[in-house]
């Protein structure tokens, strides 16, 4: 289940993290579970749920490949940061 997935690499892990939730969400709200159901049972906030539920896949998609190629204020130092970790 989604609650159950370990991450080894940040990269690339909160596009799988988002698209699985997303999908996760349809799938237990046509199971008939209510949106509070669906929020106790991944772990999210109620919002989170509705928020998901007003996004079509092409929006999601959109959405999800947009924090992929926003820059982060830690990026200039990612390299730096890096090499401190592997010593």
């Amino acid at each position: 289940m989604l609650m159950n997935l370990i991450h080894t690499s940040m990269e690339g892990t909160e596009k799988v993290d988002k698209w699985e939730m997303y999908m996760e969400i349809q799938q237990l709200i046509k199971k008939g579970f209510s949106k509070s159901k669906v929020a106790e049972k991944l772990g999210v906030s109620r919002s989170t749920v509705y928020l998901n539920l007003k996004r079509s896949p092409s929006d999601m998609a959109e959405w999800v490949e947009s924090l992929q190629t926003r820059r982060k204020k830690l990026d200039t130092y990612k390299d730096g940061l890096r090499g401190s970790l592997e010593n």
